[in-house]
C-alpha cells in the first residue's frame, strides 16, 4: 500500500459483510495442567493479510493473533491461544484510494489502516467472548495503532503486563 495520496474516509461508504473465524485453538501443556497458576502477563502478537478485489471493489482481512502466558519473569507458562479471523469488506469509494503506475496498482495505507483498525476493534470483543471460561479469561486485544501493524505486516505487540479480570 502507498500513502502518497490521502483521499478522505467516508465512513458511511464502508460496510462489513461479515466475520468468519477460521481458526481458534487453545493448548495447555500437560506441566501447567499439573501446577496451573493465572498468567502475570500475556505475550500477543498480531499479523494480517489482504486481498483486494478491485473490480468487486471488496477487501478481506486476515487477522491472526496469538496469545501466550507468562510467569513473572515473563517466561512462558505453557498456555497459548491462536485465532484467525476473517473480516470481508466492500469500500463503494475503492477507486478514490487506488493508483497505478505501470503494472503496480497500489492502495492507499490510509484505506487499509482504517479497515485494519475496524478489523481489530470486531476482533477485540470476539475474542473477549471466546476466552471466557479459560485460563485466558477476560483477555483484551490492547488498543494498537492500526498504521503500526500495518506497515509491519506481523507485529509483537508485546506483553500486556499482569493479566486480570478487573483493571488496574
Amino acid at each position: 500500500m502507498s500513502d502518497s495520496t490521502k483521499p478522505a474516509i467516508i465512513p458511511e461508504q464502508i460496510h462489513m459483510l461479515k466475520v468468519n473465524l477460521i481458526k481458534g485453538n487453545l493448548d495447555s501443556e500437560e506441566g501447567f495442567l499439573a501446577n496451573p497458576v493465572e498468567p502475570e502477563g500475556l505475550e500477543v502478537n498480531i499479523s494480517n493479510q489482504f486481498r483486494f478485489d478491485l473490480e468487486e471493489k471488496r477487501v478481506l482481512i486476515r487477522l491472526t493473533v496469538n496469545i501466550s502466558g507468562l510467569n513473572a519473569d515473563k517466561k512462558p507458562l505453557g498456555i497459548t491461544a491462536a485465532y484467525a479471523l476473517d473480516f470481508f469488506f466492500v469500500v463503494d469509494n475503492m477507486t478514490d484510494f487506488i493508483t497505478q503506475e505501470n503494472k503496480d496498482v497500489k492502495v492507499a495505507d490510509i484505506l487499509g489502516a482504517t479497515l485494519l483498525g475496524i478489523s481489530i476493534s470486531t476482533a477485540r470483543g470476539i475474542l473477549l467472548e471466546r476466552t471466557h471460561g479459560t485460563f485466558f479469561d477476560g483477555f483484551m486485544l490492547p488498543v494498537v495503532d492500526p498504521m503500526k501493524l500495518l506497515r509491519e505486516q506481523d507485529s509483537n505487540i508485546g506483553s500486556t503486563g499482569k493479566h486480570s479480570k478487573k483493571p488496574g
